[in-house]
Parts: structure tokens; sequence; C-alpha cells
């Protein structure tokens, strides 16, 4: 039997603690040439979508980091500037 495509679908569930988690899914499809073996297509999927998954949720949890310490420079900031008027 041949396959003409071949599709991987990824998902992952990471817990960051204090009741956070951040979850990842990709679909990848790809089409496979003749005299091309679907096993090592599907593989090279594989490889592509976990590195996806890991590289969108590094960026997600760094993009969290930074608005964390954006909100706690705001919250600290905050209190100084209690009344006070301009």
């Amino acid at each position: 039997m041949r396959y003409k495509t071949v599709s991987v679908r990824r998902g992952r569930k990471y817990n960051l603690g204090d009741f956070e988690s951040i979850e990842a899914e990709i679909f990848l499809s790809a089409e496979v040439e003749e005299g091309e073996d679907a096993e090592s297509v599907v593989e090279l999927l594989n490889v592509q979508a976990t590195d996806a998954i890991e590289k969108a949720v590094e960026e997600e949890i760094e993009n969290s980091d930074r608005q964390r310490k954006k909100v706690q420079i705001t919250k600290s900031s905050w209190g100084k500037d209690r009344g006070k008027r301009s």
C-alpha cells in the first residue's frame, strides 16, 4: 500500500506550578513522494512537531515571565505614588 499523505498531531501540557500550565498542540501534514518511505516522513514530522512545541512553550514562558516582572514593578511603584498629586 502506498501512502500519498501522512499527518502527525502532537500535544503536550506543561505544569508551571502555582496552578498554572501551558498547553501546546500542533498538526503537521506532508505528501509522500514516489519512492519515499512513509515511516521516515512520519519520523521527520514528529521531530519537527516536537521542536515546534518546545520552542513555542519556551517563548510563552519567557513572555509570561516578562509580563510578571512588569506587573510586579507596576505594583511596587504604585504604592510609592499613592497620595501624591501632580
